[in-house]
């Protein structure tokens, strides 16, 4: 597989599509109310992120009981999100899935969830989830810079006052998870368990 640089203008292209789609989201425009904020926050612009990784990301058909299962965004440990979360997700939907946000899963009961984010400065609990998850197609999502390493699919970070993120191919190869190409060209690096192959 062949990925290609942010200089690309095709890559350009997509980088500020999905801004100018991350943005709209994370300020709400559906709903007047969160919309008049003037700037969407760090943790509402990574909602949006989680959004459209899960739109973007194709799980195992079988994992799903029907077309009309709900699909379990969870939240690991520290919830850096508040209310957030719930506004940005408020009334969206995975096709024909809703959106069912859970906090503080229970280590036991963590593959239940299809999406899982994990906040920074969490190393036992991300370790747990790890050796739990590994391989299952639970897509994780984390904020450390050694989340890779550890198995984790995407690092979702800031570096220079923006938002990026890393995805690690060989963590969505073991879970049988795969996301669009067209995001895998967004990522700021692409990883084998931390190694760059982007």
């Amino acid at each position: 597989m062949t990925y290609h640089s942010q200089s690309n203008p095709l890559a350009r292209y997509w980088a500020r599509l999905c801004h100018a789609l991350i943005l709209g989201l994370a300020l709400g425009l559906a709903h007047s109310g969160f919309a008049q904020k003037a700037s969407p926050s760090e943790y509402e612009i990574k909602a949006a992120m989680i959004y459209r990784f899960a739109q973007f990301l194709e799980w195992p058909t079988n994992l799903f009981e029907t077309s009309q299962s709900p699909l379990h965004i969870c939240i690991a440990g520290a919830d850096p999100f508040g209310n957030s979360i719930d506004l940005v997700l408020k009334d969206q939907r995975i096709g024909t899935r809703n959106l069912l946000i859970l906090r503080h899963p229970q280590t036991a009961t963590a593959t239940n969830c299809h999406l899982i984010f994990i906040s920074g400065g969490q190393a036992a609990e991300t370790e747990k989830l790890m050796a739990l998850l590994k391989a299952r197609p639970v897509l994780t999502i984390g904020e450390d810079e050694d989340f890779a390493k550890k198995g984790g699919h995407i690092r979702l970070y800031l570096q220079d006052n923006k938002l990026r993120f890393d995805i690690n191919l060989a963590a969505m190869e073991r879970s049988g998870l795969k996301m669009h190409s067209q995001v895998m060209k967004l990522a700021t690096r692409i990883t084998l368990d931390g190694k760059d192959v982007k």
